[in-house]
């Protein structure tokens, strides 16, 4: 994100006094919106409040299929819920810096477990409502746009899709920096260090390397410009979402009131051997079955054995150095969870309690394997979209299977959402508290 177009975008305050206060012109790009003109008047409409002009000159299509509109503006409506996720993510972290930054304990508990009306609270109420509104219902129903399911009016067609799809490579879907950074805020850091989407595609087209191994999905090949966005340097306003999960559990700890103290006969919930065994299992399906398609398409690569082999042990290798720092990082949630037992019992209906409710509920309704979640709603559209492309190429006498414009396709989807998310949920030591 370019901070001088988003200056005025963040520079909000959760401060009771200030957060009223109007945007002056200043440095970054701060911008006055509506002044008044030498004679009084303001001249602010509706178009130029929400920037019409430019928020509609951004569609550029790729052909002429009409169906491609609606794909491009479905994917756009998609990033501005992301960004507005970000914000909400960052005002809660902030709620939570300003909460930890409260020198006396006894206010700093008691603003834990306040009720009723709140000054303090309500940026972050109304924060984490929309990002549990957001997660549960708009985004699973945007993908109703590229739905032709026959128990619906068709709102977007495969063979319409086939017919442009091939202007798009290697463009994905899962080169979206916002969703990485709003799966690194719900505490899932660890697990996007680990290699296992195919980046032969993006290094061939971008780099011009012809290099076969598996990438991380927020490797510089994939994401390019938006890694900045996904891994945001620690002074820049979109660190604040990162940081989401680790600052929940810091106010969890201080409230335990043996925050900083080491040692505790609590105990977390780890990330087992078998569960990484039973991922690598699942990941060598994966390969597998992408294997039979190029062999019953006749285009089989001569060293699949091999390339795949090398996939497997590193994949194996980076799962377990990734469940590694994540059980090292919940070892240190004793506290925490101490905590979050004492909020769950003395103040179950508190602000503070509220708030994290809904940022682990975002986490569930996002990535959890309920079938209306919207990685399982996600994985059912591309799976069909998918299926539909194979039939078509194969009647128009053109059997490489499509596996998706960035060469990962539905089976990483699925296998992400089934195999490797469960792993690193959002908020473990409120969740096991609750348990």
């Amino acid at each position: 994100m370019d901070t001088n177009d988003d200056a005025n975008w963040w520079a909000f305050s959760i401060g009771e006094e200030e957060r009223g206060d109007k945007i002056k012109d200043g440095p970054g790009g701060l911008q006055e919106v509506n002044p008044a003109l030498p004679d009084g008047r303001h001249v602010l409409d509706y178009r130029s409040y929400i920037g019409l002009e430019r928020l509609l000159s951004c569609q550029v299509p790729s052909s002429r299929v009409p169906d491609e509109r609606a794909f491009v503006i479905t994917h756009q409506l998609f990033e501005l819920v992301f960004k507005l996720t970000v914000f909400d993510m960052a005002v809660i972290s902030e709620t939570f810096r300003r909460l930890f930054a409260l020198s006396d304990d006894d206010e700093f508990r008691n603003r834990c477990t306040e009720q009723g009306k709140s000054a303090f609270w309500l940026p972050a109420l109304t924060a984490s409502s929309r990002m549990k509104y957001s997660s549960k219902v708009l985004l699973p129903a945007f993908l109703g746009y590229l739905s032709d399911s026959e128990e619906k009016d068709e709102t977007f067609s495969s063979l319409e899709f086939f017919k442009f799809r091939k202007y798009l490579p290697p463009a994905s879907g899962f080169q979206t920096a916002q969703f990485r950074l709003i799966q690194r805020g719900l505490g899932k850091s660890n697990l996007l260090s680990i290699r296992l989407f195919p980046g032969e595609r993006y290094r061939k087209s971008y780099e011009g390397k012809d290099e076969a191994d598996c990438v991380r999905v927020i490797d510089p090949a994939i994401l390019r410009e938006g890694i900045s966005t996904a891994m945001p340097p620690d002074d820049s306003p979109e660190a604040g979402a990162a940081a989401l999960d680790d600052k929940a559990h810091r106010v969890l700890d201080r409230l335990s009131g043996r925050g900083g103290e080491t040692g505790s006969d609590s105990e977390i919930r780890t990330i087992s051997a078998p569960e990484i065994e039973s991922a690598v299992d699942s990941f060598r399906q994966i390969l597998a079955g992408h294997r039979s398609q190029q062999k019953r398409a006749g285009v089989l690569p001569p060293d699949a054995e091999a390339r795949d082999l090398r996939a497997e042990t590193i994949f194996r290798k980076d799962l377990e150095e990734a469940a590694g720092k994540e059980n090292e990082r919940r070892a240190m949630f004793g506290h925490p969870l101490e905590g979050a037992r004492y909020l769950r019992k003395s103040a179950g209906g508190s602000h503070l309690a509220r708030v994290l409710d809904r940022i682990a509920e975002t986490d569930d309704v996002l990535h959890g394997e309920d079938e209306d979640s919207f990685i399982s709603v996600h994985y059912r559209v591309a799976a069909k979209r998918i299926n539909d492309l194979i039939e078509h190429a194969q009647k128009a006498g053109k059997p490489e299977p499509p596996a998706g414009t960035g060469g990962g396709g539905p089976p990483y989807l699925w296998f992400a959402s089934k195999s490797l998310i469960p792993l690193f949920p959002a908020l473990v030591g409120f969740r096991e508290a609750g348990q």
